[in-house]
């Protein structure tokens, strides 16, 4: 008889130790889990505008080399910043093309602002869930 009380006692005692670090795991995991899920949204929006600006870039590449020998439509530059873009959703790409010479002659410069709306993954649990990403690029037309 006095093995099994020994086990009851020797139960009690181990109890509370298990409980608690079974609170200390669930605090620290959460705390683990908010820290990895930040740095993979941080992660995803750095890309996400690195992507935009690679893309406005090339549409700016685009109307230089098309300006003034071959007339092309500003449509035309944003299918090629949309297309540019790549992994990211060509909906949510709005392109503004403005050019300081209608005529688009050689010398004039040509602004390109790209905007993208970003989503968050955890977009219920932060006050805002998109956020506006924004990229523009000048450059003179040369041909």
């Amino acid at each position: 008889m006095h093995s099994s009380l020994a086990r009851v006692i020797q139960r009690r005692d181990k109890s509370p130790r298990r409980g608690a670090a079974m609170v200390e795991f669930g605090l620290a995991f959460g705390l683990f889990m908010i820290f990895f899920v930040a740095t993979v949204e941080g992660g995803r929006l750095m890309w996400s505008w690195s992507s935009l600006a690679h893309a406005t870039r090339e549409g700016a590449r685009y109307a230089m080399v098309h300006g003034e020998a071959n007339p092309i439509a500003d449509a035309s530059i944003g299918t090629k910043v949309k297309d540019s873009a790549i992994g990211l959703a060509d909906t949510d790409i709005n392109v503004t093309t403005t050019w300081s010479d209608v005529t688009k002659v050689r010398g004039s410069q040509v602004t390109i602002d790209s905007t993208y709306a970003f989503n968050f993954v955890v977009g219920n649990v932060t006050s805002s869930p998109t956020l506006t990403l924004r990229s523009r690029a000048t450059v003179n037309v040369a041909n």
